[in-house]
């Protein structure tokens, strides 16, 4: 039996988990995530569209509030540009776990030992003292 391309392992192992998951974080109850899961795509798009025009960071920020939450006070645009950043480091963090756990046990023991090794090695320099 001929193996499936690396993508396609990819898309069944680790992408198609990862939604699944992304979904079930959309419904969790976190202060404002769905004022901030539906603005972020539209922050994305105007910043790569306004980045291709060469606007500066400043300018594209402020035409997107302008644009999508007009009546925002400048607290709340910072609150939302925050809340973006979260949900960005969540995405990664469980983006990070979904492929860690689908590697293979030995792999991931491997790994461990190793690090433990690299670890007991940098002690041992420390610890170990010099002659002049």
């Amino acid at each position: 039996m001929a193996r499936k391309p690396k993508i396609e392992r990819f898309n069944e192992k680790i992408l198609s988990r990862f939604q699944i998951y992304n979904s079930l974080f959309l419904t969790l109850p976190f202060k404002t995530i769905k004022q901030t899961s539906l603005l972020m795509p539209l922050f994305s798009e105007h910043c790569r569209n306004q980045y291709e025009i060469n606007n500066n960071p400043h300018d594209i920020v402020n035409s997107f509030f302008n644009l999508y939450a007009p009546d925002f006070d400048s607290e709340q645009q910072l609150d939302l540009l925050f809340n973006f950043i979260q949900y960005i480091e969540r995405q990664v963090v469980l983006f990070d776990a979904i492929e860690d756990a689908s590697k293979p046990l030995k792999l991931q023991l491997e790994k461990g030992l190793q690090l433990l090794l690299e670890i007991k090695a940098s002690l041992a320099k420390l610890s170990t003292p010099t002659i002049p």
